[in-house]
């Protein structure tokens, strides 16, 4: 083929299929090399190309090893399956005798001297800046990113009408099962969320994965009830009273450990708020959100009523004190915040100037008081 390409230069640009947050330069150096099988593939049913050789060259090295890997099974969960599929299939698809052969390109050698270099490299220099100028250019039109199923793509999944990139199975589950979730709380018997959308479900998403995986399981079953305080016990007939051991209260269940009056589980709730306090003062939090959650928390387990009013209007503050107080404080303590505790956060941070993070202040607050919840 050395003949036709001496005579004419084919340069060919994709954009990369799959919605914006699966973009990634990996991802992009797959849809390159998708596209130019594409672009070979043209090329030899039009010249009957039957013999010769191919060489690929990009400066991916992961992409490389997994596109040309073709006796190696592809998993159906791992990143861009949709293109390895693709590219897979392709590669098969072209004729025996025609042998494909790789070559990875050392990237960033521009400060060697242009002169100084080999084709190769010279090339890739080339290619990369002629795919930052038609991105520049699909950038400039507003291109949607646009997830479609390939050529070669034998098969794909689609959830809620978007062609997933791999099998996600925390978005399979999601598509599932939400609805079930969300009327699970609806209707929880002790820690019921009326309102399941005003709830900041990614913060909490977070921060739980931040627990080691055993307060994790802890939280799920406290949470739910299916734990073994004196409640579930009597329910499942292993003993003869719900009545909590430490304060004799009638029914010991999940909602009454949060305010027990146990002097030790009091004397506890002291100890970890001084840790919260401590957290909150690391991520330089607004003086009076932090006295507020501090205020908030003792208050709440001495059986003391949270009232929205005593709270200043500063940086939304008392309007975030408001929702929590109509989605429950119990909610509060098992990380189920409102979503107005992240825009006090996002106000107070336009209002000093600063780049902090308002999510990384949520999910590390969230995050110290699941901690806290779980010692009292």
């Amino acid at each position: 083929m050395d003949h036709f390409f001496q005579a004419i230069k084919q340069v060919g640009m994709d954009w990369c299929p799959g919605i914006k947050e699966e973009q990634n330069s990996y991802r992009s150096e797959l849809a390159g090399i998708d596209g130019g099988l594409s672009m070979i593939a043209v090329i030899l049913k039009f010249f009957d190309i039957t013999e010769g050789g191919i060489e690929i060259a990009l400066d991916g090295d992961s992409a490389l090893n997994s596109a040309k890997a073709s006796r190696e099974f592809l998993n159906s969960f791992q990143s861009s399956y949709d293109l390895l599929q693709d590219i897979r299939n392709r590669l098969t698809a072209i004729p025996e005798g025609i042998k494909i052969k790789w070559r990875w390109v050392k990237l960033h050698q521009d400060d060697k001297g242009y002169n100084k270099l080999d084709w190769w490299a010279k090339s890739n220099i080339k290619a990369d800046k002629i795919a930052k100028e038609f991105c520049r250019k699909c950038i400039r039109n507003n291109r949607i990113h646009k997830p479609v199923q390939l050529w070669y793509e034998h098969f794909a999944i689609r959830v809620n009408g978007i062609k997933e990139s791999k099998l996600n199975k925390k978005n399979l589950y999601s598509a599932s099962q939400k609805d079930n979730i969300l009327n699970y709380w609806r209707n929880h018997h002790d820690f019921a969320i009326a309102n399941t959308e005003d709830i900041d479900w990614e913060s909490f998403r977070l921060a739980n994965a931040r627990l080691p995986l055993g307060l994790q399981r802890w939280l799920v079953k406290f949470a739910t009830g299916f734990i073994g305080n004196r409640h579930k016990l009597n329910q499942r007939r292993e003993f003869p009273t719900s009545k909590c051991p430490n304060c004799d209260h009638p029914i010991e269940k999940s909602s009454h450990v949060l305010q027990c009056k146990n002097s030790q589980a009091l004397l506890e709730l002291d100890k970890n708020v001084l840790k919260v306090k401590e957290k909150l003062s690391e991520m330089k939090t607004l003086p009076i959100l932090q006295d507020a959650i501090i205020e908030i928390l003792k208050n709440w387990k001495h059986g003391k009523t949270i009232r929205p009013s005593k709270f200043s209007r500063t940086a939304g503050l008392r309007d975030a004190v408001t929702h929590q107080s109509r989605l429950g404080w119990h909610n509060f303590f098992l990380g189920h915040w409102s979503k107005l505790w992240q825009q006090v956060r996002k106000n107070h941070l336009q209002e000093i100037k600063t780049r902090l993070s308002r999510s990384r202040w949520t999910v590390s607050i969230i995050n110290k008081i699941m901690h806290l919840t779980y010692e009292i």
